[in-house]
């Protein structure tokens, strides 16, 4: 099952109390995003342009840091994280134009660079759900196998290990 927690749970015919239990400790924030070309986005100074880059703007005296999900620790909104990834860095690209993909900053982002939009949902990295990560591998019992990059931080890599571990428990070796 390569997919959401949320959604394998709904795909599983009787899940288990186990797998009810593991799976349903993961929550998700669904983000906003697009690719454009607007590097205003970016920071000002190139020598801190990184492949990704966040701007945090409700980072003020007494007031809780935001996540993703545009929630902070007491469970009040908040305003989101901004998530830029320059593309043409991360990608090795070698192009005269910067593409960007950005999350969370649609009214900061020049509409007229705007190349596509989508909307993910990215895993919440919560005390309980990093507790049920360590529980996952127990999930795969040789009929079925869990896979995703819930798994770990959230990326590509993590999802494939996944991967890997649940085709092992069903008895492929990679």
């Amino acid at each position: 099952m390569a997919t959401h927690p949320d959604q394998t749970l709904r795909l599983l015919g009787d899940p288990t109390d186990d797998e009810r239990s593991v799976l349903g400790a993961f929550e998700y924030s669904t983000n906003e995003t697009l690719l454009h070309t607007d590097t205003a986005v970016l920071p000002r100074a190139e020598n801190a342009r990184a492949s990704w880059n966040y701007l945090m703007t409700s980072c003020g005296a007494g007031r809780r840091s935001p996540n993703l999900a545009g929630r902070g620790e007491d469970g009040q909104n908040v305003d989101r994280v901004q998530v830029t990834y320059w593309m043409n860095k991360l990608q090795q690209m070698d192009e005269p134009v910067d593409y960007l993909v950005t999350l969370n900053s649609n009214s900061r982002i020049d509409q007229d660079t705007v190349l596509a939009r989508m909307v993910y949902d990215h895993p919440l990295y919560t005390p309980t759900s990093v507790a049920a990560q360590r529980k996952l591998a127990s999930l795969n019992t040789g009929r079925t196998g869990f896979a995703g990059a819930y798994h770990g931080w959230g990326f590509h890599e993590d999802g494939c290990a996944a991967g890997v571990r649940a085709a092992k428990s069903l008895g492929v070796d990679w």
